[in-house]
């Protein structure tokens, strides 16, 4: 009776990746400043996942876990192409070019530049700032057809008003996970620094940063679908299933039939921008025949942590609330001589807000 009742589960994954690259690199040609240098490339990808899960698993027989859905089959191929140069603008100032082009089979193109400028205005002082654009390719789990069935608990306001009270609270089948229609995330970051190293024992740096994500993968906010759904009534990310309003319900004051199931896939919704300031100091002390000691500070002030769920709504900073420090640091002191190192560091991390975001106002009793 034990075996009738009982099955073992092997679910299998099987990813691959084929790649082939080259470089070549060189001087090009002489500027009063120095040389142009030249550096050109190409790679080529072939990416590869295959799911078989059990098919047991597959027809929901097994007690202790949900459905799984049906194993998918899902590769692509990617071309690129990238230059980087570098140019001596004058003696003290250098910049540094770069641009890529992915050709990604599953959505298309992207194209990514990158520009840099690095002025030496004396031989221990520097001045540095980039700019650079950026994508991320949805995974091939991200953009494939598994979608997950389970059970998600609801409160229905679009069928529920003043009058019609009951069962507004459920639970509904839910379905997420991947969509073939996703696009890359990109972003833009800007950069703006100071080095100083008066001499070969100590150096100090400080950077300035931006970032700014868009298209962000992820699922739309389930109670602002069921409370505004005409706003996504075309999307083939949302579908929101109900059943006919019954005649009962509609003279009880319901104005729409009970949901029967909702459907949220993955969608490029949301938008992220952050900025902050590190610091880093790093020494080097030699002692001789007993080695060298090498002390570092590294601390990283995030100023602003913002993060909007679709790119209507408003940014939400979360900078030095749960989860999300607002300074970090670490201070580290390692000692080597010869083949043997010692190190020991402490991590500093800063107190946080108890809130999940700052947009609950403060309240004073």
């Amino acid at each position: 009776m034990y075996d009738s009742i009982t099955a073992d589960s092997t679910n299998l994954f099987k990813s691959g990746l084929t790649q082939i690259d080259g470089k070549i690199s060189g001087e090009l040609f002489n500027l009063p400043a120095g040389a142009v240098g030249l550096a050109v490339g190409t790679e080529f990808r072939r990416e590869s996942l295959d799911t078989n899960p059990d098919p047991i698993a597959v027809q929901g027989e097994f007690y202790h876990q949900a459905q799984l859905p049906p194993g998918f089959s899902n590769s692509r191929r990617i071309a690129s192409i990238y230059a980087e140069s570098t140019v001596p603008l004058l003696k003290s100032v250098e910049a540094q070019l770069a641009v890529r082009h992915d050709h990604y089979s599953d959505y298309g193109n992207s194209t990514t530049p990158k520009v840099g400028l690095k002025w030496s205005v004396t031989p221990a002082f520097m001045v540095r700032g980039t700019y650079a654009e950026g994508f991320r390719a949805p995974t091939l789990v991200e953009n494939s057809t598994d979608v997950r069935n389970a059970f998600v608990s609801i409160r229905d306001p679009f069928r529920c008003n003043a009058q019609y009270k009951l069962g507004c609270s459920t639970s509904s089948p839910y379905q997420s996970g991947a969509n073939p229609d996703l696009k890359p995330e990109t972003a833009k970051s800007y950069t703006l620094g100071l080095a100083w190293e008066p001499s070969s024992s100590f150096l100090a740096t400080v950077d300035l940063w931006q970032i700014k994500r868009v298209n962000e993968i992820g699922t739309y906010d389930l109670d602002k679908v069921l409370s505004d759904p005409g706003r996504y009534a075309g999307d083939p990310a949302v579908a929101i299933t109900r059943a006919d309003l019954t005649a009962a319900d509609k003279a009880a004051g319901a104005v729409a039939g009970e949901i029967t199931n909702i459907k949220m896939l993955l969608t490029n919704v949301a938008v992220t921008q952050i900025r902050g300031v590190d610091l880093k100091l790093t020494g080097r002390i030699n002692m001789g025949e007993y080695g060298t000691l090498q002390p570092t500070l590294n601390v990283s002030h995030m100023q602003s942590f913002k993060n909007a769920p679709s790119p209507t709504d408003d940014l939400i900073e979360y900078a030095g609330t749960r989860g999300t420090p607002s300074v970090q640091a670490n201070l580290g002191l390692a000692w080597r001589k010869a083949a043997y190192a010692l190190s020991a560091d402490t991590v500093f991390v800063s107190k946080m807000a108890s809130v999940a975001d700052r947009t609950p106002p403060c309240m004073v009793w």
